[in-house]
């Protein structure tokens, strides 16, 4: 009624899409399969495909600056709790532990096995030196539950196949998903909306926010909106944490302006489009 097509897919080996599902699928290769996913709707000639834009969340704001990058007929990209060029678990796994009201000193512990785990993986250290290093780690409530009650030998040795061909920075010891990702962020030439929870603890939004000001704020239209009381994924919430609304049984309610930024958004870039 609003006068937009919008069109998603399955991903890959599910539903009645073709190839194998990979949990750990490089976000270049889902970025081809993003350009797959547009060149089939334009050569089926599906209403809508003359003016093309990329909505997605989380993982999604590395996928679609690449995509943008590489198809320069994208016409605006909206951002969901978009990310920076790192490996955001260290963030999610700190702020969570505190949510939980594990102390400071056992969070920074934690937090910090974490960290000692990531490397001796990547170096290609030992299933047993790494379950060493991680005592306190492996015995966190947190962990085991995101980890479906930890890990594995075999879980850890077919990550760290893949893992090892990672870049890892120096500085931070975390995994960078995109190099030169200021630069690839600084090529958008298309209309942006960035749209962020304030209780967002999977993701550090603040830091995203700045990263998005530096780059896409000094080369294109960039809009930016957070919604107070609203988490990772645009929720309403106490206080964001990752299992909140599942173990307090809290309704899936929408924050409140989410949906109508887009709205009043989308109708600007409408109006724009006709003008030009």
């Amino acid at each position: 009624n609003a006068g937009y097509a919008t069109y998603m897919w399955d991903k890959m080996g599910c539903g009645k899409s073709e190839g194998t599902f990979d949990y750990n699928q490089s976000v270049q290769n889902s970025s081809s399969e993003v350009i797959a996913a547009i060149n089939t709707l334009k050569k089926r000639n599906i209403p809508g495909t003359k003016n093309i834009g990329l909505w997605g969340i989380s993982r999604a704001g590395w996928i679609n600056p690449l995509v943008i990058n590489q198809y320069n007929r994208i016409k605006f990209w909206i951002s969901v709790s978009g990310v920076d060029d790192k490996e955001n678990f260290k963030y999610l796994l700190k702020e969570n532990l505190e949510i939980d009201g594990v102390s400071k000193d056992s969070v920074n512990l934690i937090v910090d096995e974490y960290m000692k785990g990531t490397r001796i993986t990547h170096s290609g250290g030992k299933y047993d030196n790494y379950l060493n290093a991680t005592k306190n780690l492996q015995k966190n409530d947190f962990w085991t539950r995101f980890m479906n009650g930890g890990v594995s030998e075999e879980h850890y040795y077919l990550f760290q196949k893949k893992f090892m061909d990672k870049n890892l920075d120096d500085q931070t010891g975390l995994q960078i998903y995109i190099d030169d990702f200021d630069n690839i962020l600084s090529n958008v030439d298309c209309p942006v909306l960035a749209l962020f929870g304030e209780a967002d603890k999977n993701v550090d939004w603040r830091k995203t926010k700045k990263l998005y000001q530096e780059t896409l704020g000094k080369n294109t239209d960039l809009t930016i909106k957070s919604f107070p009381n609203c988490n990772h994924n645009l929720f309403k919430c106490k206080t964001g944490g990752f299992y909140e609304i599942e173990d307090d049984n809290l309704p899936w309610d929408r924050c409140e302006g989410f949906i109508d930024s887009i709205t009043i958004w989308l109708n600007m870039q409408a109006k724009s489009e006709k003008s030009d």
